[in-house]
């Protein structure tokens, strides 16, 4: 498991993206409505 962490456009969701299309795998998000902040 590789978590990513950042401020708001940083480019998590590309590199995420990118990162497993490297690795042959799936990325997973966590569900922004279950986001408090």
């Amino acid at each position: 498991m590789i978590i990513l962490a950042g401020m708001i456009g940083v480019g998590k969701t590309t590199y995420t993206y990118r990162l497993a299309e490297e690795l042959g795998t799936q990325p997973f998000f966590e569900p922004v409505e279950e986001n408090s902040i």
